[in-house]
């Protein structure tokens, strides 16, 4: 609802799940990478003072957030306009 009213479009029942999948999935995988990502630097690095927690947090923070980037692009792919679809080669513009 509020990327489709934030861009002027029309805020359609139907449509406001047309991003679901790839939303949930980057939520599924920051998740889980945060999770992860945390686990290991609380294990590797020990923090002991509120400084040293907070940085091994934000470094965490930071992991999960381009682990899980990818999402992103993938559901901005997703809510292209119809009228502007890229296809996907274009898109993405992989270099090979």
């Amino acid at each position: 609802y509020r990327f489709r009213k934030s861009m002027g479009w029309e805020v359609n029942p139907a449509l406001l799940y047309q991003a679901y999948i790839p939303t949930v999935t980057r939520d599924i995988i920051y998740g889980w990478a945060r999770g992860f990502v945390g686990g290991y630097m609380t294990s590797a690095f020990a923090p002991e003072t509120s400084m040293q927690r907070a940085v091994c947090f934000g470094a965490t923070v930071l992991a999960a957030c381009i682990i899980s980037s990818p999402g992103n692009e993938w559901r901005g792919y997703t809510l292209q306009p119809k009228d502007r679809t890229l296809p996907f080669a274009e898109y993405f513009k992989p270099v090979n």
